[in-house]
């Protein structure tokens, strides 16, 4: 695997461990409290972020050797924009219905599917040669096109972005003990 694919997937590793070791500490009741009727519970939380893992490898895969065009002005602030609630912990919607998680999943079919989802990136990016990093990977609703390492930097970020809102769950007054 390239040296920057690797690195950037071992950091997705060690969050990916913190989210599931906090999620395995959680009881049945603290797995599906919602802070608010319409929040995501804990578990939800860790779903959606497995689909926009899955998405981003089933992009990845489908623009195979294709070049990365150029931002538009609309999506250079956009990503902006992405950047800065990524880096800030703001609350904002899920621009992707796709990746909004399913109201039954459960942690044992979560830890099932984000297994699979890693093996998954791992072969792609196993498969991926040193250019491919530049080719495109996805195309965020927000900040427009990624190439398949700014893909990963994104997935990274998105990681830590849920690992603070798993957080603000559990600091809720309401959050069961």
């Amino acid at each position: 695997m390239i040296p920057q694919a690797a690195e950037l997937l071992e950091n997705l590793e060690s969050r990916k461990t913190r989210f599931v070791t906090a999620l395995e500490g959680f009881s049945p009741e603290q797995l599906d409290f919602r802070a608010e009727p319409q929040a995501w519970t804990p578990v939800q939380v860790g779903h959606h972020v497995v689909l926009a893992e899955q998405r981003t490898t089933d992009s990845i895969k489908k623009h195979r050797g294709m070049r990365s065009g150029k931002r538009s002005w609309r999506y250079r602030v956009g990503n902006a924009l992405l950047w800065l609630v990524l880096k800030t912990g703001l609350r904002v919607k899920n621009p992707v219905p796709e990746a909004a998680p399913d109201d039954d999943i459960d942690l044992t079919r979560l830890l099932e599917a984000w297994d699979k989802a890693r093996d998954e990136l791992e072969t792609v990016l196993n498969e991926t040669k040193e250019r491919g990093l530049r080719y495109a990977a996805f195309n965020h609703p927000i900040a427009g096109p990624f190439n398949v390492e700014e893909a990963l930097r994104f997935l990274v970020a998105h990681l830590d972005h849920h690992l603070r809102q798993l957080d603000r769950i559990q600091q809720n007054p309401s959050f069961p003990a």
